[in-house]
């Protein structure tokens, strides 16, 4: 019996079809991702500590000078984190007021400045705001309020943070 027409299309196509397959499921494996040897190792650390700018101020801690309302100084004394506050004058209303800052090790600290005296919390917050460690300028944040009296300077370092210190001082 002869076979129909259809049959030799049929089978080229499926000898077609089986050399794809067969092709497909031939030869090496593509390969899976690797670490290359220039990549880095992975960290221990949850965040790394950023490295120092090769242009980064060098880390100066300022002795208090005239003009100096308020300091905050951080270091690390025999393993044990210190942050002292030092109220040092009172804050003249009008008068603009300047905060610098400086900070190395870590990413960066946040600062508070103030109202050094008893009043409702969301009336004692003068100024607030964040000193990137190892900057390669000053950083100075500047405000001018209505208040007379003294005030209060805190700092927060950030992780890794090892010194660190803010003065609030007449601009």
């Amino acid at each position: 019996m002869p076979l129909p027409r259809r049959a030799p299309i049929t089978a080229a196509l499926a000898a077609i079809a089986s050399a794809l397959v067969l092709a497909g499921c031939a030869g090496d494996p593509a390969p899976s991702p690797s670490p290359s040897e220039t990549d880095p190792a992975p960290s221990a650390s949850a965040s790394p500590e950023p490295e120092a700018s090769a242009s980064a101020l060098p880390f100066v801690m300022p002795e208090t000078a005239d003009g100096d309302l308020a300091r905050a100084e951080h270091a690390i004394v025999d393993g044990v984190p210190t942050t002292p506050s030092i109220a040092i004058a009172p804050m003249v209303a009008g008068q603009p007021v300047a905060i610098e800052g400086q900070c190395t090790g870590g990413a960066s600290m946040t600062f508070r400045l103030e109202r050094a005296v008893d009043a409702e919390p969301d009336e004692r917050l003068l100024m607030e705001g964040t000193i990137e460690c190892d900057a390669d300028v000053a950083q100075v944040s500047t405000i001018t309020a209505p208040y007379a009296g003294p005030v209060q300077l805190t700092i927060a370092p950030g992780e890794g943070v090892t010194e660190a210190w803010a003065v609030a001082r007449l601009a």
